[in-house]
């Protein structure tokens, strides 16, 4: 997966930086909320397509370090993995 940039409204845009890449999954597109905050910028999931599969969470943020949620979480609160 790839972030893109764009700064005149979608006209074009421009591959920013790697973000996912030899996951035995397709990965949704990154959504960006408005207002995003810097830490928690963009969230995807992943899965097959074809037919059902086990997903994961990810999240990354504003520089394009990514990170994978745990696939349960244990506790009220769980330390996401940052991811290489």
């Amino acid at each position: 997966m790839v972030m893109w940039a764009g700064g005149d409204q979608g006209a074009t845009w421009k591959a920013v930086r790697q973000l996912t890449r030899s996951s035995p999954r397709n990965h949704t597109y990154a959504r960006r909320a408005v207002n995003a905050h810097p830490d928690f910028y963009a969230f995807w999931a992943d899965g097959d397509a074809r037919k059902p599969s086990v997903s994961q969470l990810y999240f990354c943020d504003k520089d394009g370090r990514v990170f994978l949620l745990p696939p349960q979480m244990r506790a009220e609160r769980e330390k996401p993995r940052l991811l290489e």
